[in-house]
């Protein structure tokens, strides 16, 4: 079953919607509730679900279902572990220091999620460099090196890999990346260790005198959640879990078919670090409250919905044979791979 290009407008419309209507004066304030949220996702998502009920049945419902709750687990506990992990002091915001700081962000990207490892060095880093008068920059390269590049290894780094991961492409596969992501990470650091270099010279005495006085030696606070990072990580790569088409097509005869082995796991994982991490570190020092993991379930019941129909475009799930038999190029869905 394949759709018109046509149907994919209300997804390139929710997209069109998170990118700007933050950003817009007369529509801000009013995006910023979840209720907001909520009716965009709803007013764009409905239709298309109605419609694509119509064309192909519940078969895509279901599929696009089970990959959001799928994608929803994954980020719900890497979100509720990291709150209660805590990265204190305040070492001298000098460009080698904030460089080291980004190139960990970059690596632990990939292993603990963008957003994970985004939440977990903000804040010391932040902290270091408040003395300093010049900081824009560096908040705008931790966007890119932490957030952004830094998750390509794992599928547990950026959300599109996950994606991949649950359409069957390997979990290991991302590691063949690694002399891209190699190159672009050294490439950003350059590029900021050069600017910074150039920013902290410029830097009045006052502040470096500042700077100087007021150092504390880092310490990470929620130890015990490197160990549900563990798990997350394990259960990822090994843990069951649903098969959306093939729940889709009926093609589940096993009752460990039906069961989501992972998603429990990462459900379970997630309120073990609730109850068991220190509230001091997750409330006051870490600022925790749920808003933003509500947002990102909100803004991706529209996405979702409204994607429903990118899987099914003419050529989806079409194998592409490339130049070198081992090397295919698979179109599936919302993932565009390379595997071999």
């Amino acid at each position: 079953m394949t759709y018109p290009w046509w149907s994919l407008l209300p997804f390139v419309a929710m997209l069109a919607c998170i990118a700007l209507l933050p950003i817009i004066p007369k529509t801000s304030h009013w995006w910023e509730k979840e209720s907001s949220q909520l009716s965009v996702a709803l007013l764009l998502g409905v239709p298309t679900t109605i419609w694509m009920f119509v064309k192909a049945g519940t078969g895509p419902l279901i599929a696009t279902g089970v990959e959001y709750v799928q994608f929803i687990a994954l980020l719900f506990a890497l979100f509720v572990v990291s709150g209660g992990i805590h990265l204190a002091g305040d070492i001298k915001a000098t460009p080698r220091n904030n460089t080291i700081f980004l190139a960990i962000g970059g690596l632990l990207a990939s292993f603990i999620g963008t957003t994970g490892a985004a939440m977990l060095l903000i804040r010391p880093l932040l902290e270091t460099n408040k003395e300093r008068k010049h900081r824009v920059h560096t908040v705008l390269f931790t966007i890119f090196i932490v957030a952004n590049c830094g998750g390509i290894l794992t599928p547990l780094g950026d959300p599109p890999l996950f994606l991949g991961y649950l359409h069957g492409v390997p979990f290991a596969w991302t590691f063949a990346l690694w002399k891209e992501w190699l190159f672009v990470l050294v490439l950003l650091l350059l590029s900021y260790y050069s600017i910074d270099r150039v920013r902290y010279a410029s830097e009045d005495t006052s502040s470096i005198e500042a700077d100087d006085r007021e150092v504390k030696p880092l310490s990470l606070h929620g130890t015990i959640n490197l160990l549900f990072f563990a798990i997350i990580i394990l259960s990822v790569a090994f843990a069951p879990s649903w098969d959306g088409e093939a729940l889709a097509e009926g093609h589940v005869h096993s009752w460990t078919g039906f069961v989501p082995w992972r998603e429990i796991i990462m459900f379970t994982v997630a309120g073990l670090s609730y109850k068991l991490s220190d509230k001091k570190v997750r409330f006051e020092e870490n600022a925790f409250t749920w808003a933003p993991i509500m947002e990102v379930a909100t803004l991706f019941i529209g996405i979702f919905l409204d994607d429903g129909a990118g899987a099914a475009l003419p050529g989806a799930d079409r194998p592409v044979a490339a130049a070198d038999p081992h090397d295919v190029l698979r179109v599936h869905g919302r993932s565009v791979v390379r595997l071999g």
